[in-house]
């Protein structure tokens, strides 16, 4: 079974009464599926936009739920090296694609995103792995 890194770009409108239907059916497979995985930007972004109430509680209980793949020193040295290629290429991608896509190569899984960044990093990353799905 292959894990899938959940980004906020397809949970803030999976979460969203008025969000989009195609990401509420994604989120709700990989759920269901035993495939969702968090890491600690995604969780801490949601946490910044969740109001208090059913948002929040909602929040908490998929926090309880699903797996959260640690940002590990050795996430932070591919993150750095992201940075370091970004550069390099004159790219600005915000530091929380930064750590998303970081922690994607260093476990070896893919990102369920609606993010152009994403495709950037892969670009950055080449061939020495597969965040995207082709």
């Amino acid at each position: 079974m292959n894990v899938v890194l959940l980004d906020s770009s397809v949970l803030i409108p999976a979460f969203r009464a008025s969000g989009g239907k195609v990401e509420k059916q994604r989120v709700a497979a990989l759920l269901t599926n035993g495939q969702a995985a968090l890491t600690e930007s995604v969780l801490l972004e949601l946490w910044r936009g969740a109001k208090p109430g059913r948002e929040q509680e909602r929040l908490v209980e998929f926090a309880r739920v699903v797996p959260l793949l640690q940002t590990t020193l050795a996430v932070w040295d591919r993150c750095y090296e992201l940075a370091r290629r970004c550069r390099a290429r004159g790219l600005q991608i915000p530091l929380g694609d930064l750590l998303v896509g970081a922690c994607a190569w260093e476990y070896g899984v893919v990102v369920e995103q609606r993010d152009v960044h994403f495709e950037q990093i892969q670009v950055l990353i080449g061939t020495e792995a597969h965040i995207l799905v082709a």
